[in-house]
């Protein structure tokens, strides 16, 4: 979610609260977040509701020979694939929280 503009993989026109997901592959991050500083929330595993808060932190000039996406530096490990979101996390975790 970008503002308050949803993009994902679009199963109907709104969603139940009237809101468009726009078709998630016609948009790159650079159409979401343009400019240093600009944030947007990433879900992963729509089931399970990881939310992300991606933050832009430098906008660099596009280079032909770059390839893919690094990640550079993070904190913490990930859950476990598909472990129920966060009270699956938990339970797995032997009730941490």
């Amino acid at each position: 979610m970008v503002g308050r503009v949803l993009y994902g993989v679009p199963d109907r026109e709104k969603d139940d609260f009237g809101t468009e997901t726009l078709n998630e592959k016609r948009y790159t991050v650079a159409d979401l977040a343009p400019v240093a500083k600009r944030k947007f929330i990433y879900e992963y595993d729509f089931g399970d509701s990881w939310e992300h808060e991606v933050l832009v932190e430098q906008v660099l000039p596009p280079d032909a020979d770059f390839k893919h996406p690094v990640c550079l530096a993070g904190a913490n490990a990930s859950p476990p694939e598909d472990c129920g979101g966060i009270p699956g996390y938990y339970d797995r975790a032997g009730g941490a929280g």
